[in-house]
């Protein structure tokens, strides 16, 4: 099996609640919700939902979809990733890495995997900020939890994040067909004086 199918399968199968391969799932302690009634009758159990207050829009949904999110669509798709670690053998670490529309493209999921057992994988959910701008929030099999600003601008992807002792920021570099993407990471640790930490490139697949 190579190792991109084998990353295909570990990103396509994450269990999901409700899923009997998902430990700790619990059964709702209600029992499963009743089907609905025949024509004319009543609802033998009353949900929340059938009340008129519940049909209210939450003030958290937004009344407009910013339009920039479609900017994202250019990495929408599947892709071959190269990275020349620091600790890691001396050729590049391959890996897969997906992104795809969570529904309502208001959010694209980004999923990720590499063939080395240092490098961490995971997963991470991008969505628009102000102005133009994207948030993209990072989880990974380490147990780490990072939030970097993101732009798509003049076929430029960048990334960054300002935490005191350990910076960080990404330019990749799209080329003009869409199919690669070469850029590397830096870190720093005064937010001034930079260094390369490593280079990651992507190739379209699919």
């Amino acid at each position: 099996m190579t190792s991109a199918l084998a990353a295909r399968q570990y990103l396509m199968t994450v269990p999901y609640r409700g899923d009997p391969a998902c430990p700790g799932d619990t059964p709702d302690p209600d029992g499963p919700i009743p089907p609905a009634p025949p024509a004319g009758g009543k609802s033998a159990r009353r949900t929340p939902w059938d009340s008129d207050q519940a049909r209210e829009v939450p003030e958290d949904v937004p009344s407009l979809r910013p339009p920039w999110l479609d900017e994202l669509g250019v990495l929408a798709g599947e892709w071959e990733t190269e990275a020349w670690l620091p600790y890691g053998p001396a050729g590049a670490v391959r890996g897969l890495t997906t992104f795809e529309w969570l529904a309502g493209q208001h959010y694209v999921i980004q999923r990720f995997w590499a063939d080395h057992r240092r490098a961490p994988n995971g997963l991470a959910i991008i969505g628009a900020s102000a102005d133009g701008m994207f948030t993209q929030r990072y989880f990974d099999s380490r147990g780490v939890q990072r939030v970097y600003a993101m732009s798509l601008r003049g076929g430029v992807w960048r990334l960054w994040r300002d935490a005191p002792g350990f910076w960080q920021r990404y330019a990749g570099t799209l080329d003009p067909d869409g199919t690669t993407i070469t850029g590397a990471w830096e870190l720093s640790k005064d937010g001034l004086s930079w260094n390369h930490d490593f280079d990651l490139s992507y190739r379209r697949i699919a």
